[in-house]
């Protein structure tokens, strides 16, 4: 290290020192000194990478679209039903996004109706670019997924935390969906958020919209809805039965799970079922006997032997093809089972006791989340007092109420954690056992509301329970009993 106009050796190497700290500390921000120090240090640890603010980011939440003129145009020519309508507000939302199928949405509120639709692009290589109006160009279009008229909404069910928006039809007015809708869907049409004040900012809007077209605002209803005693059933269930479950914290977020150790992780899991497969046409014949099987999950291939030797195969099962795993009736089918639904018939797995059949399934799910180290599913975060429980929704969930499991742990298995933000990610990353859980949210107020509000909680609520240990003791009065 050398510095100009110095030619002892000792001074330059003094001189040279501070010259370098003098650099370095000019380059610390010293504006946030003055904050309260950050909760939960002693599990998380916290990085923060800058993001650059835009101008709009003050007045605009997360997931709020402002249009152009051009655009506003284009909806009325292309998506509005009805003569006058004014658009009041349009958002980012998502359907199927709790299914584990995210797909992206645009909810345009006007004083009529409410529209779900998509926005596609057609390729167009003229020199313009298909420009005609400011804002918009005439290579987009909007597709129609589901159109709601605002008389025919009987009530709004929020979720907790403002996740999801079921809106709720009256008898005899459903809502119109496109034509390869299903089943009783048009009678109920849900919305993923990702955000509680994106989920506050709809329905604010929706009321001012009802009010806007001269129409009585629908209730809304924030406990009891049809969706949140679904809810309620799955994790009574899951959590063995506990009759005084309260879910303390519910999230959408994408979830990934890989191994916290420095080698390879091992994707294998082996052991003796019973199996036995179930055809589409299973009433016309009795079902197949049980056969005892080796079983090897490797990835997303599950391989059937006759026996741990390996050397003859009976069949392969691609996971990639299997639609939905479930937890067979104990009184109907057998104890401690579970099935694959495949798209030749569903595959019955029998296990020796029911926490094998707890890991089987965990793994099954995971590999049919995880196909590859980029992938990440879009599920539900439930917190309760005890545990947190990662899940999706099965594919009639608000029908037959069926919710499975990608993981769940008690909180006190959490070892340690990290959170971090970057212009594009908010991470949580969570040390369970051998594994890392990954979760991405919406926002940075998604991922503070887990980190400082209810994780912490749950480190008071552990402090709580435990005696003052410092200060026990200090007067004999409160610490000691009196001797006889």
């Amino acid at each position: 290290m050398t510095t100009s106009g110095n030619s002892s050796g000792g001074t330059v190497k003094t001189e040279g020192f501070e010259e370098v700290v003098r650099k370095t500390m000019s380059l610390v921000r010293m504006e946030n000194l003055g904050e309260e120090p950050k909760s939960f240090d002693s599990l998380l640890q916290y990085d923060e990478f800058p993001v650059e603010k835009s101008p709009d980011d003050d007045t605009l939440i997360e997931g709020e679209v402002v249009l152009h003129s051009g655009d506003i145009l284009k909806l009325a020519m292309n998506v509005y039903v009805d003569e006058g309508e004014r658009l009041i507000s349009m958002y980012h939302v998502f359907q199927g996004f709790t299914a584990g199928t995210p797909q992206q949405r645009l909810l345009a509120v006007t004083d009529h109706n409410m529209y779900v639709i998509s926005q596609n692009h057609i390729e167009d290589h003229s020199s313009n670019g298909g420009v005609y109006e400011e804002g918009c160009h005439n290579n987009v279009f909007y597709e129609v997924h589901v159109v709601i008229s605002l008389p025919s909404v009987d009530y709004i069910g929020v979720s907790p935390d403002s996740q999801v928006l079921t809106f709720y039809a009256k008898a005899g007015a459903p809502f119109h969906l496109k034509a390869d809708a299903e089943g009783l869907r048009d009678r109920a049409c849900a919305i993923a958020t990702g955000d509680v004040s994106l989920g506050n900012a709809i329905v604010k809007s929706i009321i001012a919209a009802f009010e806007s077209g001269k129409h009585e605002p629908p209730p809304v209803f924030t406990d009891s809805t049809p969706y949140s005693l679904i809810i309620k059933r799955y994790l009574t269930k899951e959590l063995n039965g506990s009759p005084h479950i309260e879910l303390r914290h519910f999230a959408l977020a994408f979830w990934k799970e890989s191994s916290a150790s420095a080698g390879k992780p091992s994707s294998e899991s082996v052991g003796y079922l019973y199996r036995r497969m179930i055809h589409p046409n299973w009433w016309r014949k009795p079902p197949a006997e049980w056969t005892q099987s080796y079983v090897v999950l490797r990835g997303t291939k599950m391989y059937i032997f006759t026996d741990s030797t390996c050397k003859e195969g009976e069949m392969v099962i691609n996971l990639c093809d299997c639609t939905e795993t479930h937890e067979l009736d104990s009184k109907k089918d057998c104890q401690w089972g579970f099935e694959l639904v495949l798209p030749d018939g569903n595959l019955q797995l029998q296990c020796p006791s029911r926490e094998e059949m707890s890991k089987w399934m965990q793994l099954v799910n995971i590999a049919l989340n995880s196909q590859s180290d980029h992938d990440a599913a879009a599920c539900m975060v439930m917190v309760t007092d005890s545990n947190m429980v990662v899940a999706q929704e099965g594919e009639k969930c608000y029908t037959d109420g069926f919710i499975r499991t990608l993981v769940s742990f008690p909180l006190p298995d959490i070892r340690c954690g990290w959170y971090l933000r970057t212009e594009s990610h908010m991470v949580l990353i969570l040390r369970v056992d051998a594994m890392f859980q990954w979760f991405f949210f919406r926002t940075n107020e998604e991922l503070n509301r887990i980190v400082k509000e209810k994780v912490a909680s749950y480190v008071f609520g552990q402090c709580h329970r435990m005696v003052d240990l410092w200060h026990k003791t200090i007067f004999a009065t409160e610490g000691f009993e009196s001797e006889s």
